[in-house]
């Protein structure tokens, strides 16, 4: 098993305190994409993300990204993405 996303990936409490509930809720709520960084045939899972740019508490720009792992024979085995398992995720503040 894949033993973490990434090592400064946080939690969803975490980014909701740094970008708010609507941003968090905003980026969870976006189609998306493979990012090939994980090697599904190592892990067995493979990577997903989807992104946008927002303002943290703070006023700064930054990128939230939503991390997910979903199961790499069931990505291969379907043609609708939408009926993969989401549940793995985790953030990143860029």
């Amino acid at each position: 098993m894949y033993p973490a996303i990434k090592s400064n990936a946080i939690n969803e409490t975490e980014a909701r305190k740094i970008v708010g509930d609507a941003n968090v809720d905003a980026v969870l709520a976006l189609n998306c994409e493979p990012t090939s960084r994980v090697i599904d045939d190592v892990y067995e899972v493979v990577e997903m993300s989807a992104s946008i740019n927002c303002q943290d508490q703070e006023g700064n720009d930054v990128t939230l990204v939503v991390l997910y792992l979903v199961d790499a024979d069931g990505f291969s085995e379907t043609e609708d993405l939408g009926n993969l398992d989401y549940s793995r995720y985790t953030f990143e503040i860029l």
